[in-house]
């Protein structure tokens, strides 16, 4: 079996990848612990609808990616600001932390990640979408 460079660039390559996201991910979840004593369990379904929300701009709407990347984002942090003021904060001002109001908020984290994933489910299904990007350069 013959040694393949462009396997390995393609793995290193994938590799980077993913974990560049796996780190935005544990970024965001220790600003928010850090900020606002939250440990925020639908923080990963947020990214969810975010990639879903990316989805609907460039294929449904036919938005360039730049642009469904960008909006993407913005609609992903409107869900995720309108989740805190409207259950988060109420949790805050009731007490929150390490007392009784503060399982109150590890409940809501909960429920509010049953109910995104649900809500992904009934929009959007349970198959896999492709998200073809086309950026101007063909890989094989």
């Amino acid at each position: 079996m013959e040694f393949d460079f462009s396997s390995l660039f393609a793995f290193i390559l994938f590799g980077v990848t993913i974990g560049v996201v796996y780190g935005i991910v544990a970024l965001g979840i220790s600003l928010i612990y850090s900020g606002l004593d939250i440990v925020h369990f639908a923080h990963g379904e947020l990214y969810m609808f975010g990639a879903f929300f990316g989805l609907v701009f460039t294929q449904t709407m036919g938005f360039p990616y730049p642009a469904a990347l960008v909006l993407a984002m913005l609609c992903a942090g409107v869900l995720g600001m309108g989740i805190e003021r409207v259950f988060y904060r109420r949790l805050t001002k009731s007490g929150g932390g390490y007392t009784v109001a503060g399982m109150g908020m590890i409940i809501c984290g909960f429920g509010m990640s049953i109910v995104l994933m649900n809500v992904a489910f009934l929009i959007w299904g349970a198959a896999a979408e492709p998200f073809p990007v086309d950026l101007g350069m063909p890989y094989q």
